[in-house]
């Protein structure tokens, strides 16, 4: 992959390992993807932290506060787009080291898995499980007046977005290999989830 070609598309060699963190909205994904951002060999993206970080003056950074603050999904060209300047950056910053990408909100839809799958080489999918809706509004509520998200502040965009989730993210499972998808109980003590997602990374990369 070279910076001077934006549409070029990386090879075996060039692809970086990839962990895909999949989760309804309060299910710890952030969480847990910080935690492995902080270990040497780990690069933490976080779809919804880099796509609020866009330049709220420029046409995608206008379009994509509006969409998240409704709790809906932004297109697919578009979140590949960004994703895809980012990892530019990431790998001519940290070349010549290949660290283990985490990915955080990406994919979200069937569009963007397959698309995905170019990028990256995924080497385990962890689905964060978490049964009871009412267990997440409530981490989102809470979240929400911590760290002021407007998608977080209002039961009814919360609800949206777990219901957006099921609808939208969950099939994205089928669009990977059976083998490379492990399932996490993401209502656990979040330093035992995190045991349990260095164990699978572990484990896929011997």
């Amino acid at each position: 992959m070279t910076n001077d070609d934006p549409t070029a598309i990386p090879t075996d060699e060039t692809r970086l390992p990839a962990t895909v963190l999949l989760g309804p909205p309060g299910a710890g994904k952030g969480t847990q993807g910080r935690v492995l951002g902080m270990i040497p060999g780990f690069l933490h993206w976080e779809a919804g932290r880099v796509l609020r970080a866009l330049d709220p003056q420029s046409e995608v950074g206008r379009r994509a506060r509006e969409v998240l603050a409704r709790g809906d999904l932004l297109d697919d060209d578009t979140v590949i787009a960004v994703f895809r300047d980012s990892l530019r950056t990431h790998t001519a910053a940290l070349a010549p080291a290949r660290p283990i990408l985490v990915l955080d909100g990406l994919p979200r839809t069937i569009g963007q898995a397959r698309r995905l799958m170019s990028l990256v080489d995924v080497i385990v999918v962890l689905h964060l499980v978490a049964p009871d809706p009412e267990r997440l509004v409530s981490r989102l509520a809470l979240r929400a007046g911590q760290e002021g998200r407007a998608d977080d502040g209002s039961e009814a965009i919360v609800r949206h977005r777990l219901e957006v989730y099921r609808r939208a993210t969950e099939p994205v499972l089928r669009e990977f290999p059976r083998d490379l998808v492990v399932e996490i109980d993401a209502m656990r003590d979040a330093v035992v989830v995190t045991h349990d997602i260095l164990g699978r990374i572990i484990e896929r990369r011997r």
